[in-house]
């Protein structure tokens, strides 16, 4: 099996993880208690499995579509510059450390908050990507994402734009670590 087929079939294994978990947290969970292994916030050192659970959970069914299309959407991309080897790396460095600088914040600056979704390690494969494009459309993506950001915002529907924030970072990141400053036979 090529390359693209198994980061197709990954991919698709985590859209599938995230529609399961987000049927069973909303539908087929009867234990109250058991919602908190899904959500990340300062007490997760509490209960570490949130750590690993709070990205596959999500709040609402408009908040899965957006992320399951987004990753679905992405796979095309993906699979035409990663080795499944890459893509698996990628996606499990971009959602520890994702994980981990949302988990700081909320630490850092106290933040009473829960906090779960796909978004973190998602925007770093959104700025992995927009690492890619000419310096034009660099800056016009940023501008239409800030624009799509700060109207979510005025609009009252709760996002943790932190976690948006701490997966970009970590995309970008990633993109000159790994791929600006390799020779180009050896892409990342």
């Amino acid at each position: 099996m090529n390359d693209v087929k198994k980061i197709t079939i990954f991919h698709y294994f985590l859209i599938f993880l995230n529609i399961v978990s987000f049927v069973f947290l909303h539908y087929l969970n009867k234990n109250d208690n058991l919602v908190y292994s899904f959500l990340l916030n300062k007490n997760s050192m509490d209960l570490p499995i949130s750590f690993l659970l709070s990205g596959f959970s999500h709040a609402n069914i408009p908040h899965i579509l957006m992320n399951m299309y987004f990753l679905f959407m992405a796979n095309k991309a993906f699979s035409q510059i990663f080795t499944f080897k890459k893509s698996v790396i990628f996606f499990f460095t971009s959602f520890i450390l994702s994980t981990l600088i949302v988990y700081f914040i909320l630490v850092g600056f106290n933040l009473d908050i829960n906090v779960l979704g796909a978004s973190g390690w998602l925007f770093a494969y959104l700025g992995y990507f927009l690492c890619l494009l000419e310096k034009n459309q660099i800056i016009k993506n940023i501008i239409i994402n800030i624009v799509i950001h700060v109207a979510v915002i005025l609009l009252g529907i709760n996002i943790a734009w932190y976690a948006h924030l701490a997966g970009f970072i970590v995309g970008v990141s990633y993109y000159f670590c790994f791929y600006r400053f390799k020779p180009a036979n050896d892409l990342l």
